[in-house]
């Protein structure tokens, strides 16, 4: 393989992630791999070509070692999506769940990843694989719920808040007129 083969790997998948997987946007993005935002803009528009020791650290941002990198990038290119054992070898399997990536734009892609994940991987038949994910799905689902109630909660709070301000004020407002009441 040639050095423009390791970098088209690199570039498709710099591109893949940083739409998949980055939504801080890219003024972070770059200060968070060391370069300026006019650096990853050129990168990503293909107006500038990143040394190794950027394209390392932009793959490390995105949560890769270098080489599991460029192996995603070649698996996107070949297949449009990537590949499934990098995936999960980037995962820490812990009591059989899988910890996918914070870093998905919403819950739904997550969930939606995950359940191709598994698709993927009931297509190569690693039962233990399958088991971790499908735990790690349930798990994820009961976390999304979690949050929206707890969304729904903090609103239902605020109102309260906003509600028991209204009464204070009203309450103030009575005691005012109950101490002076010709005035």
């Amino acid at each position: 393989m040639d050095d423009n083969e390791y970098y088209e790997m690199f570039w498709t998948a710099f591109k893949y992630y940083l739409k998949h997987n980055w939504d801080d946007g890219q003024k972070r993005f770059a200060a968070d791999v060391g370069v300026s935002e006019a650096t990853i803009s050129g990168v990503k528009k293909r107006k500038a070509i990143a040394s190794l020791k950027v394209q390392a650290d932009i793959a490390k941002v995105l949560g890769f070692n270098y080489d599991d990198f460029l192996k995603q990038g070649r698996c996107i290119i070949e297949t449009g999506y990537p590949c499934q054992d990098v995936i999960i070898k980037q995962k820490h399997l812990n009591n059989n769940v899988i910890d996918f990536p914070e870093k998905y734009k919403h819950p739904d892609l997550r969930y939606k990843t995950m359940q191709d994940n598994l698709q993927a991987i009931y297509e190569h038949g690693d039962h233990s694989l399958i088991s971790a994910i499908e735990m790690n799905l349930v798990s994820f689902r009961k976390t999304v719920e979690m949050e929206k109630r707890i969304s729904k909660l903090e609103k239902q709070n605020e109102k309260s808040e906003s509600e028991n301000l209204s009464l204070k004020e009203e309450n103030e407002t009575l005691k005012k007129m109950v101490r002076n009441p010709g005035g």
